[in-house]
């Protein structure tokens, strides 16, 4: 059944500084209620989280819908995540924004345990708030956050319902480095992370 405990998503952790401790490959335990928080915290402040009431709540209830609609806690003896077959058969664009949804989730996930980030905020959101600067370009990072033992966490989230591609690796290397500064402090970290469904469920991270 769905609650059965938690899963293990295989994460492929590259470029790390020794220094931050983020073990090259492991398996991350994920309960679904860690997954259920980290759909409806990510991105936002912790003042920002309730602030529409009503709506708020059922934005909650929305985002957590994606768990029992989209996903199972597979029996294996290593659990792992897997896709419903209402999943399997959602439309390429329906597809693409539950990978981005899982992706961004994930991104937030690994950020708390691996690197002692407290929250990340949407860089769109926030940048202004605290006077982010950024590298010239369109294209921007999605996340940043502060770390509880200092300095400052940049993020770029992807997610794909298939393999990860060169093209793709290529423009995660680029986005998370568009963050130059944030309250006048150059970021500690900057990483870039993919989740994608495979055999078994891989996110990597640079």
């Amino acid at each position: 059944m769905f609650f059965n405990g938690p899963a293990h998503v295989r994460t492929d952790a590259t470029l790390f500084p020794a220094s931050t401790g983020v073990p090259v490959k492991q398996d991350l335990p994920v309960l679904p209620q860690d997954l259920a928080r980290a759909l409806f915290i990510t991105g936002r402040a912790p003042y920002d989280q309730t602030k529409h009431g009503r709506s708020s709540a059922y934005e909650w209830c929305h985002r957590v819908a994606v768990l029992p609609a989209y996903l199972n806690w597979s029996d294996d003896p290593i659990r792992r995540i897997t896709r419903t077959d209402l999943a399997r058969e959602l439309d390429p664009s329906e597809k693409g924004m539950l990978s981005y949804t899982l992706g961004q989730a994930m991104c937030q996930i690994f950020a708390e345990r691996q690197l002692s980030v407290r929250f990340f905020m949407h860089v769109a959101r926030y940048a202004s708030a605290y006077n982010l600067t950024f590298a010239p370009g369109r294209s921007r990072a999605d996340f940043f956050g502060e770390r509880t033992v200092g300095g400052y966490v940049v993020a770029e989230a992807k997610g794909r319902s298939g393999p990860l591609t060169k093209k793709l690796r290529e423009a995660m290397e680029e986005q998370k480095r568009t963050v130059k500064t944030i309250k006048g402090e150059v970021p500690k970290i900057a990483y870039a992370s993919a989740v994608h469904f495979s055999s078994p469920p891989i996110a990597p991270c640079v």
